[in-house]
């Protein structure tokens, strides 16, 4: 039995497909040549020959030969200075310029004091003698000295203030600066309440030695009164001269002597800088008993102003201008000769018993002060600095006229 045959499926046509064609890249054309002209042959350049120069001259026989040149002397050594002198040579710079600034002052505020008390005398003179009524010579001089006192407070505080501010002008580098004041950093100590009372012991144990002093003099028959202070008991009559006495005065001279000399000097010795200062201090007061109080003052004053700062120094020098010899002595003087009396006791006894005191339990510490700043030989060469000179020799025929006047008396 034969299979049914299959008939062949249809099958739809499958379209055929053809690669699609590649771009092909855009044939150019070739650029055109263009043909070169033939370049013409140079010749060949010949080698470069050396330049030719003349033959060198050649002298003739008639002229001498070259001398060789004449040996230079040697330069002369430059001297050597010694080292000694060389030290004493900076030392006589470093006190000549700080004693030349505390001269410029003297000499400035005495001169102008002068010429204002000699203005005063002037004009009162001039006055009388074109009034009517005519004054002896005597009774002329003694009216001159009446109006000269009346007005000191004001000629002091001119002629001071004048000196004082060409000081500022001149030393206006240093004076204008914190540290003159107030010391420099980390330099200056801090001033406890027992230092603080331990100078002013001090300072009224000078008074008490001073004191001492007048009296055993008065008990020989020697007056021992300066004319620096009669002069000013007798001016000190107005406000103004005490101003001067107890506030600008000490100002003023703290700010030239341990201000611009004590702190000039202070790099070449300690000891030599509160020294030197003390000297020209006590010799400025223009008296021997004034002066030699105040040197052991100025001592003290120094070591102040140089350990703690000036403003301290500054501090004491005020209360002992105006507490100590200013106002309670005139508290004491309204009580007539028992207050006198009860305050010279007080003073003796404070000041003898205080001292004591002060000196027992510091007297190490102050020895060994002076040991450890003790200045190098040498330094004191410094003295013959000529402004310095010029500062002791004029101040010291002063104290001597003072010390005659005294005498005489």
């Amino acid at each position: 039995m034969s299979t049914p045959q299959q008939s062949p499926q249809f099958q739809p046509p499958q379209p055929q497909y053809q690669p699609a064609p590649q771009p092909q890249p855009p044939q150019y054309s070739q650029p055109p040549q263009y043909s070169q002209p033939p370049r013409p042959q140079s010749a060949p350049q010949p080698a470069p020959q050396p330049p030719q120069y003349p033959a060198p001259y050649q002298p003739q026989g008639q002229y001498p030969p070259a001398q060789p040149p004449a040996p230079q002397p040697a330069p002369a050594p430059i001297p050597q200075i010694p080292a000694y002198k060389l030290a004493r040579r900076i030392m006589r710079r470093a006190v000549n310029r700080p004693a030349g600034l505390a001269l410029m002052y003297a000499l400035i505020a005495q001169t102008l004091g002068m010429a204002c008390s000699f203005a005063i005398s002037f004009s009162l003179g001039f006055a009388r003698g074109a009034g009517a009524t005519a004054m002896s010579a005597q009774d002329l001089v003694a009216e001159s000295n009446r109006l000269v006192m009346e007005h000191m407070g004001v000629i002091s505080l001119g002629s001071f203030g004048v000196a004082m501010l060409v000081l500022v002008l001149v030393d206006r580098r240093r004076i204008l600066r914190r540290g003159f004041w107030v010391g420099s950093h980390g330099e200056a100590k801090r001033m406890r309440a027992s230092w603080l009372v331990s100078f002013v012991v001090v300072m009224i144990t000078a008074q008490a030695a001073f004191a001492l002093l007048e009296a055993l003099a008065s008990a020989a028959g020697i007056s021992v009164v300066s004319p620096a202070m009669q002069t000013i008991n007798q001016s000190a009559v107005n406000w103004q001269m005490w101003l001067f006495v107890g506030l600008v005065g000490p100002v003023f001279e703290e700010i030239v002597f341990r201000g611009v000399l004590l702190q000039s000097l202070a790099p070449y010795g300690r000891n030599f800088a509160i020294v030197t200062s003390s000297l020209m201090f006590a010799l400025y007061h223009g008296d021997f008993a004034q002066g030699l109080f105040a040197f052991f003052v100025g001592l003290l004053l120094g070591f102040v102003g140089l350990e703690y700062s000036v403003m301290w120094s500054i501090a004491l020098h005020v209360f002992n201008n105006a507490v100590l010899g200013g106002a309670l002595p005139s508290l004491a003087a309204s009580y007539g000769d028992a207050g006198n009396t009860a305050y010279g006791l007080a003073i003796l006894g404070v000041g003898i018993v205080g001292g004591i005191v002060v000196f027992a339990r510091h007297g190490r510490e102050i020895r060994a002060y002076a040991a450890l700043n003790r200045s190098p030989r040498g330094t004191y060469w410094g003295w013959t600095a000529p402004c310095f000179l010029i500062f002791v020799g004029l101040e010291t025929m002063v104290v001597l006229v003072s010390l005659t006047l005294v005498l005489a008396s």
